[in-house]
């Protein structure tokens, strides 16, 4: 019987392994897609990704491997910004992901920076003490936390309205 769980163990361990090596292999088919190196993934500075509006990055994506980060930096000064910590992997984060681009990109003082924290345990999830994802933060506009980090969209957008 024991024998037959560690024979179970090793299976699913290598149908993760598997998993993973396929991921890995899609993540790098899009980057191509994208036409950037497979490298752009680790810069420190951000992507832009999603519909903008003419002259303004209202949608930024940070994937640097999970390191940590200058908020300040990230930061819009003068205008709201969305903080949103997620993960490729996370089922969750990608449903909100598109609600919180549309408000960034129908409401021109607001803007959405995208934090990839990697996996758990990564520097900028410790730096941000992040235990679950997504985890949404709504910055005013003198770069000041609106309420708690939440993964309610309906918190967010009161949040938003909070900051105006």
């Amino acid at each position: 019987m024991e024998e037959r769980r560690s024979e179970r163990a090793n299976s699913e361990l290598d149908a993760t392994d598997k998993l993973l090596a396929w991921a890995e292999k899609a993540k790098q088919s899009l980057w191509e897609l994208l036409g950037q190196p497979a490298s752009a993934e680790k810069a420190s500075e951000p992507i832009t990704v999603g519909p903008l509006t003419p002259g303004r990055a209202a949608v930024k994506k940070l994937s640097n491997g999970g390191q940590a980060i200058d908020l300040d930096r990230l930061l819009v000064k003068g205008q709201i910004t969305i903080v949103d910590f997620y993960a490729d992997w996370c089922g969750p984060c990608r449903r909100i992901g598109p609600k919180l681009e549309l408000i960034a990109t129908q409401d021109e003082h607001v803007y959405l920076r995208k934090v990839d924290i990697v996996r758990w345990g990564t520097d900028v999830a410790t730096q941000f003490d992040i235990s679950s994802i997504p985890s949404i933060r709504v910055y005013d506009r003198a770069g000041q936390m609106v309420g708690k980090p939440t993964s309610d969209f309906g918190q967010v957008t009161r949040y938003v309205a909070l900051a105006k």
